[in-house]
């Protein structure tokens, strides 16, 4: 099988890997090297964030009201954070829909702006582009990622590390702390897959 970081690195480089792939294996790596930082943003990534969301996660679009009398834009420009799990942002984004719709109702009662209307749909619109780039950028972590681990000396043998390996990882802390430059702070509105 040879080196697990260079397969890995390989496989963030194939279009035809999906990021599912990309990050169970980068999960299996952090687990085996006992990288808890890294572990925890791959597993935000598979399952959603409950908070706090990578800068890349930060996605514009518009608020959009739509009646029987059709659609008009509420807010241009608006800045949200997707916060759903990676695998419903990759289906988003490969839909046939020109634009992807995110439900908002739950910020939009928070704020008393819904009227309790059956007629009326609220939802945040945004282009597939910006959730492309969100898959984009997850690559290009995983990818940055096995290149400072293999400039560190840590390459794997088939599904193994070496203690040295181990211990590099636990010690090196541009390595522990790899995440902790991705997040920003969160807008006020939650932005989640709507129907």
């Amino acid at each position: 099988m040879g080196s697990l970081i260079k397969e890995l690195q390989r496989d963030t480089l194939d279009e035809n890997v999906s990021i599912e792939t990309l990050l169970r294996k980068a999960y299996l790596i952090a687990r085996k090297l006992k990288l808890k930082n890294f572990q925890k943003w791959v597993e935000q990534e598979q399952k959603g964030y409950d908070d706090k969301v990578p800068e890349y996660r930060k996605v514009k679009g518009v608020i959009v009201i739509r009646t029987i009398y059709g659609k008009e834009t509420l807010r241009k420009d608006r800045v949200c954070s997707a916060k759903m799990e990676i695998s419903s942002i990759f289906s988003l984004a490969n839909s046939k829909e020109e634009f992807c719709k995110f439900s908002i109702g739950e910020y939009l009662e928070k704020k008393d702006i819904i009227i309790k209307d059956t007629n009326i749909q609220y939802y945040f619109e945004v282009s597939k582009s910006q959730l492309h780039k969100i898959i984009s950028s997850v690559k290009d972590e995983i990818l940055d990622w096995t290149l400072l681990l293999e400039e560190n000396g840590i390459i794997g043998n088939d599904l193994d590390f070496s203690e040295e390996e181990k211990q590099i990882a636990e010690t090196t802390i541009v390595i522990n702390n790899y995440t902790n430059n991705f997040y920003g702070e969160t807008s006020d509105i939650k932005v989640e897959q709507g129907s």
